[in-house]
C-alpha cells in the first residue's frame, strides 16, 4: 500500500511545477474553472505515462530502482526516524522506547545493507 501513494508524493512537486504554468496560461486566455481542472489532470496523466515512458527505455532501470530503494529508503523509513528519535528525546525517554528505536534503526541498516548486496550480487 505505501508503494502505491509514494508516487504521487514524489510526482506533487512535478505537478506543481506544471500546474502553475497551466494557471499563468489559462489565466490569460479567461477560460472557465472546468477546463482548467481538464488540463491539470490530462498535465498529470501526461507526466505519468512521460515517467513510464523514459524508464521503460532506460537500460536496468529495475536494478537502479532496486539500488535506490534498498539503499535510501530503508535509511528514510526506519534509520533516520529513529536516529532523530533517540536524538532528540533519548534522555527522556524510558529504556523500553529506546530499546524500540535501537531495534528499529538495527534492523533498518540490516535491510538496507541486505537490500544493496542483493542487488549488487545480482548484477
Amino acid at each position: 500500500m505505501g508503494l502505491a501513494f509514494t508516487l504521487p508524493v514524489m510526482f506533487h512537486p512535478i505537478n506543481e511545477i506544471v500546474e502553475g504554468k497551466l494557471k499563468i496560461i489559462l489565466r490569460n486566455n479567461n477560460d472557465s474553472m472546468g477546463l482548467e481542472n481538464m488540463c491539470i489532470y490530462v498535465s498529470r496523466a501526461i507526466v505519468v505515462v512521460g515517467l513510464a515512458v523514459i524508464a521503460s527505455f532506460v537500460p536496468e532501470f529495475s536494478v537502479f530502482a532496486s539500488f535506490v530503494g534498498s539503499t535510501l529508503c530503508a535509511m528514510l523509513s526506519f534509520v533516520m526516524p529513529a536516529t532523530f528519535h533517540l536524538k532528540l528525546f533519548g534522555s527522556s525517554l524510558p529504556i523500553w522506547q529506546k530499546a524500540l528505536d535501537s531495534i528499529v534503526l538495527l534492523s533498518g541498516l540490516f535491510f538496507a545493507f541486505y537490500g544493496t548486496y542483493n542487488t549488487i550480487v545480482g548484477v
